[in-house]
């Protein structure tokens, strides 16, 4: 919806002139009034700078139950996590503790698969390192990791 700024400013100071008028007559003072309609003059402000940056969205549904952007940018509202859908990392999704699943997530990729490796898959140290084509102590250090960021 469009904010005719110009018509908007002269309602408000319309009827601004009818408050002043009235608040003044039951007693209001000067003073406070005017730190009302500051209060009010912000209000507009912004009510004007949100019509202004806010682009309306149609409710409307197509026959088929879709919303009308899903239609038109399907690409911005598809998304598919991919991190688990492996089997090899099912055993995240049975975590039952909902803070150590957090941080199970937070994990890169290449820490998770050291960590399903080592723990589940029971490889050694040595084993990892050869399938990873790095040194034993390169992945010494991100078991090390992966304990810190777990705990």
């Amino acid at each position: 919806m469009k904010f005719n700024y110009e018509h908007e400013k002269r309602v408000f100071e319309q009827d601004w002139m009818h408050i002043e008028k009235h608040c003044l007559a039951v007693g209001i003072t000067r003073e406070k009034l005017e730190k009302v309609k500051a209060e009010e003059w912000e209000a507009f402000r912004r009510e004007r700078s949100f019509r202004h940056f806010t682009v309306h969205i149609p409710e409307e549904e197509y026959v088929d139950g879709s919303h009308p952007l899903e239609v038109k940018c399907p690409e911005k509202f598809c998304c598919e996590d991919t991190y688990f859908q492996t089997g090899r990392y099912d055993w995240v999704e049975t975590i039952s503790s909902p803070e150590l699943l957090d941080k199970v997530k937070e994990l890169t990729l290449k820490q998770l698969d050291i960590l399903t490796q080592y723990v589940f898959e029971e490889k050694n140290q040595a084993e990892i390192a050869k399938d990873l084509g790095v040194s034993q102590a390169a992945v010494s250090q991100q078991i090390k990791t992966i304990i810190k960021k777990l705990k």
